[in-house]
């Protein structure tokens, strides 16, 4: 006889270390090691939630589980997949809970198209009782209305609505419902949340999951073929970063900065931003790792992204970033929600969406750059066009005072790192228009020497050894360690060896870095920034300190989740992720040092040998003073 149904307890909010990432291209799920989907936005990344425990208790959940199991049990992707697999011991057997969400090209030309979100159970053993609590709140908590339908139950809120399909029924209770039912070994349970009623077969949503697989298998292969890094002992955790990267990929070419919002950047306190957006700095790094990893017709779909996004404005009112669709960030808001691990408040929107960066400009004409230098971006009249626009606003913006790329709540000030990146958008634009044989304005070379003369002179401060975080100032930032990478000095510049042993003095906690150390007006000890401790090993990489690289990369490798994936921080005292979850830039990051530190290897090597030419084996790094 079945149990009727009772009121499920909301899940624990788990350490970010213990939560697996699932999507479609279109949004994402989490699923923590308690069988628990405690993060999904439907019907893409930016949509409100359907489930958001991650971010309190009543924003809703739907648990998977042994019947009455306490803990975690463990996780693991299927090899070269996103397929996750959560793994609980019970007495005399292992309960799996297989989570996916449906991709391939057949999954999506029939009604399957319609998943969102499969769960299959299976036992290994001998048969265990097994409870599914199902308890969606959609618009980020708000109670659902819940009611049987044939093969299943519809959810609705307002003028949406979802269906519960299962191969085992839910008894609903007002807002949630729960099923209880045995497997034997053999038997299997599927589920499935679908954007309207569907009648499935178990056979169906079995070879839509051999499908997604397939697909998952087949896109990471197609990269391995053209890869630029060779071998070597991380190769798995690169894998694991480019199907991370994907799946914060929109099919139209955006690539959010993270799955979530509001998971602090300090615990309990008000740092909580929404990363469901597409922030156009990231693109030459993304872009850079996109090359890294072989995929490059996603490097360059980034680059359409941005060309479409862009034409919403003109140059000197650039955004700093577009919602996967291209639009606007819409303003933030904060929602009446607990936060993770009481972090409020919680926000959606983003209030730096207007906001002066500077830095934006370069890292856009060096992913243009990069994409040409590898064939990916031709010179068509339209992207000579979209960079000349760029580069003839930095010529007007560069001497102002910007928010920087730390996106400052307070005046702006003179950033050094955003006057390099200014240089660098002038840099890149002069030599891509020589390249291509384009006629490239004069004031182009004379601003790109008045940013680089306002660099050296106002940015490095003599006493500190060290280039600073403004102009004038005695902070340190570790923006300066993309100095080398950027090609502004060569990496043997007493300059940037004094910076690079200044931010390993005074932000660093051996390989872990802060990002600064000044009061940003928000209160609160941040933790360490995983982007900048991966800029810390690029720039020892490149100036010939490969030992010290491969010892900080395999310490921040240890900081690692157990299922390869990295959030945006590491608490201050190391033990645990922090920030959204899982962070694209963090994962860029990785990607990149694992570049530089193998153009750096193979630099010693051939010299070593007798027969290396002094410069890296790629180019990357290569000191270009132009200007």
């Amino acid at each position: 006889m079945t149990p009727g149904p009772s009121r499920p307890r909301p899940p624990e909010q788990l350490w970010l270390e213990h939560y697996g990432l699932i999507g479609d291209l279109r949004s994402a799920a989490l699923i923590g090691a308690d069988g628990s989907v405690a993060w999904l936005c439907l019907p893409q990344l930016d949509s409100p939630s359907v489930f958001g425990a991650l971010l309190g208790p009543g924003a809703g959940f739907w648990r998977l589980q042994p019947a009455d199991h306490a803990g975690l049990g463990t996780q693991r992707y299927w090899p070269g997949s996103n397929v996750l697999d959560t793994l609980f011991s019970v007495p005399g057997g292992t309960v799996t809970v297989t989570d996916f969400m449906p991709l391939g090209s057949d999954a999506l030309q029939t009604d399957v198209g319609h998943l969102r979100l499969i769960r299959r159970v299976t036992v290994a053993g001998q048969a265990t009782a097994v409870t599914s609590d199902f308890a969606p709140r959609p618009g980020y908590g708000q109670a659902a209305r819940l009611g049987e339908e044939e093969g299943g139950l519809r959810f609705t809120r307002g003028q949406q609505s979802w269906f519960l399909w299962g191969s085992q029924p839910h008894v609903p209770d007002r807002h949630a419902a729960q099923a209880h039912f045995t497997l034997s070994p053999g038997e299997e349970a599927w589920f499935a949340v679908a954007e309207q009623p569907l009648h499935l077969e178990p056979e169906v949503l079995a070879e839509c999951l051999a499908d997604t697989h397939r697909t998952w298998t087949n896109w990471l292969a197609a990269g391995q073929t053209r890869r630029t890094l060779g071998d070597h002992p991380h190769r798995e955790l690169e894998q694991r970063s480019a199907l991370a990267l994907k799946l914060l990929s929109a099919p139209d070419g955006g690539i959010v900065a993270a799955a979530t919002t509001s998971l602090p950047e300090v615990l309990g306190g008000s740092r909580n931003w929404d990363y469901r957006y597409c922030w156009l700095r990231d693109s030459t790094f993304t872009a850079q790792a996109l090359h890294h990893l072989g995929h490059r017709e996603e490097a360059a779909d980034l680059l359409k992204w941005f060309q479409r996004a862009s034409r919403r404005a003109s140059p000197r009112q650039l955004k700093i970033a577009y919602t996967v669709a291209g639009m606007p960030v819409p303003p933030e808001r904060s929602l009446k929600l607990a936060g993770y691990r009481g972090s409020r408040p919680v926000h959606v929107g983003n209030g730096a969406r207007n906001q002066r960066q500077l830095d934006v400009y370069g890292e856009v004409i060096s992913a243009y750059f990069d994409g040409l230098r590898v064939g990916q971006t031709e010179m068509e009249d339209a992207v000579w066009q979209e960079i000349s626009g760029l580069a003839g606003a930095v010529c007007g913006l560069w001497s102002k005072p910007d928010k920087g790329i730390w996106e400052a709540r307070k005046p702006g000030q003179h950033h050094t790192y955003s006057k390099l990146m200014c240089w660098v958008a002038l840099d890149r634009a002069v030599r891509m228009g020589e390249q291509c044989g384009r006629t490239v304005p004069p004031r182009w070379k004379r601003e790109r020497g008045a940013v680089r003369g306002a660099i050296l002179d106002k940015g490095f401060n003599p006493e500190l050894n060290s280039f600073t975080q403004t102009f004038g100032g005695t902070a340190l930032d570790a923006t300066a360690l993309m100095i080398p990478v950027m090609e502004f000095l060569p990496p043997d510049d007493p300059r940037v060896l004094g910076t690079l042993e200044a931010v390993r003095q005074h932000l660093a906690d051996g390989a872990l870095v802060r990002r600064y150390t000044t009061d940003d007006g928000l209160g609160g000890q941040e933790g360490y920034f995983l982007l900048c401790s991966f800029w810390l090993i690029s720039a020892e990489a490149l100036c010939g300190q490969v030992e010290l690289a491969r010892q900080h990369l395999d310490e921040l490798i240890g900081h690692v989740s157990p299922l390869g994936l990295l959030a945006e921080e590491i608490t201050p005292d190391g033990q645990h992720l922090l920030g959204n979850f899982p962070q694209a830039y963090s994962h860029v990051g990785l990607i990149n040092a694992l570049a530089y530190l193998q153009d750096a290897q193979g630099k010693l090597t051939a010299e070593t040998a007798g027969h290396g030419s002094g410069q890296p084996l790629s180019g990357r790094g290569k000191s270009q003073q132009m200007g």
